[in-house]
């Protein structure tokens, strides 16, 4: 548990733990061989690990990791400090082994944030921020949705400016608010727009036909909508209705 392995690969140690029918009950506390020294405390009930836990730094009472376990998994607040100066450099919120809810991530000299999110049964679920190491602004901000890109996602250069400013509905590119209109689209307007839609309509219904003033309305509103994406023959759209 807490990766004990990876703190202390070549080291040996020994715990003390009450065992009731053949398993692990109890506080179970672990130190280093022919030492005192105190390197971790982890609850079981049953052969489980449940309840509070902590790691410390090695060679120190400093606490490194302190966590909770809920039938033999993390659950509700961890926390890791450097072990070296006893800063917070992470903290995660937990739920029955999955990431749920915040998570932060700090320098290690934990002078400031470099990194946070929110998580939902472990999918990225809410607001994705990071920071740049040197000078702590924010250099990049996604919003997500179950997992997928969902709202706003930007990205700043080292100098302040926006190099990324897109708009993303259910993990899908929906706009590129700095994507350069192409020249084609650039040289219509409205009002040519609907001066075709006006000449075929009299075309295939007449040329004194009379065209209401709403058909005239829908047909602008459409245009507005359009132009920017594609240049459409109204003929190729003849019937088409804004959604």
């Amino acid at each position: 548990h807490l990766g004990l392995n990876k703190h202390y690969p070549y080291e040996r140690y020994f715990c003390d733990v009450d065992i009731k029918d053949g398993l692990l009950n109890g506080k179970a506390v672990c130190r280093f061989a022919k030492s005192q020294i105190v390197m971790s405390e982890i609850t079981y009930a049953e052969g489980t690990a449940e309840g509070p836990a902590t790691l410390y730094a090695p060679g120190k009472s400093d606490v490194a990791v302190t966590a909770t376990f809920k039938g033999g998994k993390l659950d509700d607040k961890m926390e890791v400090s450097n072990p070296d100066n006893g800063k917070l450099v992470l903290r995660q919120e937990w739920k029955g082994g999955v990431l749920n809810g915040k998570l932060a991530q700090y320098l290690p000299d934990g002078s400031h944030l470099i990194y946070t999110i929110e998580s939902t049964d472990g999918l990225k679920d809410g607001v994705e921020e990071s920071f740049d190491h040197q000078t702590g602004k924010r250099n990049g901000r996604v919003e997500w949705r179950a997992g997928k890109p969902h709202g706003d996602v930007q990205q700043w250069g080292a100098d302040g400016q926006l190099v990324k400013d897109q708009v993303y509905k259910d993990g899908v590119l929906v706009e590129d608010r700095l994507q350069a209109t192409p020249p084609a689209v650039a040289e219509l307007n409205t009002d040519a727009c609907v001066d075709q839609w006006t000449a075929t309509h009299r075309k295939e219904v007449g040329p004194d036909a009379p065209i209401a003033f709403d058909q005239l309305d829908e047909w602008s509103e459409w245009c507005k909508a359009c132009l920017l994406y594609s240049s459409p023959s109204p003929r190729d759209q003849r019937g088409s209705r804004m959604p």
